[in-house]
């Protein structure tokens, strides 16, 4: 007839378990919004290339600052741009180039992203089988 203290310290083990899981989800959020944010940093700089490509030497265009600003400036050379590679350390770049490496970073971004999707999805059903199985342990009750 001791079964209740054991139901309980069931119930607390799956409730510890689902703070776990709430703790874990909520990261894995925080890291896809900051990754979905990069993309949007990157697709920006990706259409500005594409808006650079055609310029010629000394044509005046508007260039896009970041959060929704621009500035009027003139395109001395619109064939290289200047992309960080880390570190505090930028080099020169052909557009189709830096281009290619924006493509690319997007690419692997999104299927980071994927990833963290899946791996919440997993979360998300491990956490609804503890919710049953704490329903499943109250009906006996």
């Amino acid at each position: 007839m001791n079964m209740k203290p054991q139901m309980d310290k069931d119930m607390q083990g799956k409730m510890m378990e689902l703070e776990t899981f709430k703790g874990q989800l909520q990261q894995y959020q925080q890291q896809k919004s900051q990754i979905m944010m990069t993309v949007q940093e990157m697709m920006s700089a990706k259409a500005t290339i594409d808006g650079i490509m055609d310029t010629k030497d000394g044509e005046e265009m508007i260039i896009p600052i970041g959060g929704g600003t621009f500035i009027r400036g003139t395109i001395s050379d619109p064939k290289n741009v200047i992309s960080s590679v880390g570190a505090d350390i930028a080099v020169t770049k052909d557009v189709a180039s830096a281009k290619k490496r924006i493509e690319e970073q997007i690419k692997s971004a999104e299927e980071s992203v994927a990833n963290l999707d899946s791996e919440m999805q997993k979360i998300e059903m491990q956490a609804q089988d503890i919710y049953i199985e704490m329903e499943a342990g109250m009906a006996k009750k």
